[in-house]
């Protein structure tokens, strides 16, 4: 009778953790970017700013210059990287969504500068330029995060698994 082994399952029990953990610190973060509360009945999400070539060029050296933006921060659950960008946002039949490349179907995203680490660094030079949460055009409301968050396609929630005792650890 031939024995059946089961692969270590520590290490896969290890990636499922680092993915709710990171999910979980995606989902505070963009919290942490919602700019109205929902006490004040004004619109939540990530708010969207016009910026010019200079404004967009200062906070990333990869954005193609003058647009509508907005921020993200996360960690990317795969690998673990922390990740800031700066994501390009259109107004479509009255919403704001993160503008897509054509030919990929895939955000716009632009890498922050590294002395952006976080969104009050970013706040800051906004201010400093005169942009404050109430010059922003709109926000996106939807929970579609692209890679990060939806993989580009219509919204995602978030996964559900049923652990045991012994899979949990």
């Amino acid at each position: 009778m031939k024995k059946i082994t089961f692969p270590d399952i520590s290490f896969n029990i290890s990636l499922l953790r680092l993915f709710i953990f990171s999910t979980v610190i995606f989902i505070l973060n963009v919290q942490e970017q919602v700019s109205a509360t929902e006490n004040g009945g004004e619109p939540q999400g990530l708010p969207v700013f016009a910026l010019d070539a200079t404004q967009a060029g200062a906070l990333s050296a990869t954005a193609p210059g003058a647009g509508n933006y907005t921020f993200e921060f996360y960690t990317d659950p795969a690998t673990g990287t922390e990740l800031r960008e700066m994501v390009a946002a259109e107004e479509v039949s009255g919403e704001w969504q993160r503008a897509t490349d054509p030919g990929t179907g895939e955000p716009l995203i632009y890498p922050l500068e590294s002395i952006y680490p976080d969104m009050d660094s970013v706040n800051t030079y906004l201010a400093g330029q005169g942009i404050t949460d109430a010059n922003a055009l709109g926000y996106i409301t939807d929970d579609d995060g692209g890679d990060h968050g939806g993989g580009g396609g219509e919204p995602q929630g978030l996964p559900v698994f049923a652990l045991d005792a012994t899979q949990a650890g």
